[in-house]
């Protein structure tokens, strides 16, 4: 849904909280800090992450 699509610094029209803007790989996120809270590391499901010839891991 694009219900805060180009809507930095207006009102959410879901809650009314400030809509931020941050760029993620050079494209253009905008985002309701209530409605679209960051996940807890806990709450994110385990994945593998490969790590490529040359870069070091976490």
């Amino acid at each position: 849904r694009l219900n805060v699509f180009r809507r930095t610094g207006k009102a959410c029209p879901r809650c009314g909280t400030t809509v931020t803007r941050m760029v993620v790989a050079q494209r253009s996120s905008h985002i309701c800090a209530n409605c679209q809270p960051l996940q807890e590391e806990e709450a994110r499901p385990n994945r593998k992450c490969r790590v490529l010839p040359g870069h070091q891991g976490r």
